[in-house]
């Protein structure tokens, strides 16, 4: 697999992903619809029975005004909507439409169902609205984030500014098609499109007195119109925003060119296949035009174009040196928690877990009540290092400063174990003094047992000591991939004055 392979896959999969969870909204948004539908189905057969005469109602009958006793039954239906549009923080217009009704001397009878189901189409609006901003705030930030990790894997890892509430906020409600709109406006549109379509329907059904079955198949025809409407707007916005992320993470990262990468199979549109591979300057980038999403149900992605980098032949993986600017050959087993616990969140904070800065007295104070021991704030010195009963307050990440390095641990090497106990897989080479381990007080008695490589040990993870426990470190410590004494086959125990 070259470089580029490679890298589409990794950016195709995050798209992918993405996508995934406007599916999961998308069923939610279906749910909503039905019980919006089976609602009003209710509501017009509940009204059509209490009117009909022989089973039958009219045009003129439904116009007819309601007496005083159906005005004070249906008073107190208003009420109750009111009640209801105020707890589920429904729109201003909808509750002034009913506090306008409520006012009117004269109310017809087709008046007081159209005011019920409003009240269903309004609250189904509103839900599908929350639905699709929880989802595309999360596709914004989740996108972000990875965009961030799989480019610096590239680049090089550095510090990457959280993203605000605010800033999510403004990217979300800032239009971005021709005309103008946000999604929100568009729910909305779609909204005040479904309650005239139902009108229409209704009056319609009373003018041709077809009866309540050709009238509520009429109406779940549009309810599933309008659905389709809201699936194409949920994987359009969708699309949008997660492309929107990724261009926005890349100008953060200051990342010059993209290229754009279509998913090629049989579904695959004209555009798409004429835009895969470009390359485009990311001032330049515009979704929808210059990059994608091309279209509604768009596949196609963009990744970073890095010369010398994306674009190198062979299996190998390199990164950009954030300092030099060249490339260089890395060992990307960094994961994606790791990434974002060190370069995110609260990058000072994180930085104390891979102990790549000194640890202050409220992160030890926090890794105390991790490792559940009582610990009283105000110690100096290395008793910082030290919970109220004694015991260690171990240090995170293993001891080690940053990600540790894969070695092979090569014949004759001589090492000691860490802890001089032979069940651990910690251990240093042989000249790594107690003060350059960084161990806690209690370690210093144990005895040591030293052992000769003498048959090479793969995938040992190097890393530097942090300094702890008031020791300097510095040290280099080594964890096997197994115990001590599980690797009799690669190991020899051996007198420290006869090494061989």
């Amino acid at each position: 697999m070259t470089h580029n392979e490679y890298w589409q896959k990794r950016f195709e999969e995050l798209k992918d992903n993405q996508m995934k969870r406007a599916e999961l909204t998308k069923r939610e948004i279906k749910k909503l619809f039905r019980q919006a539908l089976k609602e009003s189905e209710k509501e017009i057969l509940a009204w059509y029975q209490r009117y009909a005469e022989e089973n039958n109602l009219t045009l003129p009958q439904a116009k007819k005004e309601l007496n005083a006793r159906e005005r004070k039954d249906f008073q107190f239906t208003l009420e109750q909507y009111k009640e209801l549009a105020q707890k589920q923080n429904l729109s201003p217009e909808y509750i002034k439409m009913l506090n306008n009704a409520s006012m009117r001397v004269r109310l017809d009878r087709s008046q007081s169902l159209y005011l019920k189901l409003f009240y269903e189409i309004e609250k189904l609006a509103n839900e599908y609205e929350l639905n699709l901003k929880d989802l595309l705030a999360k596709t914004y930030e989740d996108s972000y984030y990875k965009t961030a990790y799989i480019t610096q894997q590239v680049k090089g890892f550095e510090d990457v500014t959280a993203l605000s509430s605010d800033r999510i906020e403004k990217t979300l409600s800032k239009p971005w098609t021709q005309d103008g709109k946000e999604f929100s406006t568009r729910i909305w549109g779609q909204k005040t499109q479904l309650i005239k379509s139902l009108q229409i329907e209704i009056t319609q059904g009373l003018l041709t007195q077809r009866g309540t079955a050709f009238i509520t198949e009429r109406i779940a025809k549009k309810f599933n119109t309008s659905y389709s409407q809201a699936s194409r707007l949920v994987e359009t916005e969708t699309a949008y925003f997660q492309e929107r992320s990724m261009l926005d993470c890349f100008n953060d990262l200051e990342v010059e060119k993209l290229q754009i990468i279509a998913t090629l199979d049989t579904k695959t549109s004209e555009i798409c296949r004429e835009m895969d591979t470009k390359i485009v300057e990311l001032k330049d980038a515009i979704p929808g035009v210059t990059t994608p999403p091309f279209h509604c149900y768009c596949r196609t992605t963009t990744i970073p174009y890095i010369e010398g980098v994306t674009d190198a032949e062979g299996t190998t993986r390199t990164a950009r040196d954030s300092k030099t600017g060249k490339s260089v050959a890395v060992k990307s087993d960094l994961t994606y928690e790791q990434w974002e616990d060190t370069y995110v969140a609260n990058p000072k904070f994180a930085k104390m877990r891979m102990n790549l800065v000194a640890p202050t007295d409220e992160f030890i104070y926090q890794l105390a009540i991790e490792q559940g021991k009582p610990y009283t704030k105000g110690k100096v010195g290395e008793e910082r290092f030290y919970a109220d009963n004694g015991r260690p307050i171990y240090p995170p990440n293993n001891g080690g400063i940053g990600t540790p390095e894969k070695i092979t641990l090569k014949s004759g090497e001589i090492i000691y174990s860490r802890y001089g106990k032979p069940t651990g897989s910690y251990v240093s080479p042989k000249d790594t003094s107690f003060e350059e381990r960084a161990m806690p007080r209690t370690a210093n008695t144990n005895d040591l047992h030293y052992y000769r490589v003498v048959k090479d040990i793969k995938d040992v993870e190097r890393s530097v000591i942090a300094a702890w426990f008031g020791q300097k470190g510095l040290g280099i410590q080594l964890k096997l991939p197994s115990s001590v004494e599980s690797l009799e086959e690669n190991l020899k125990e051996v007198f420290i004055n006869e090494p061989n």
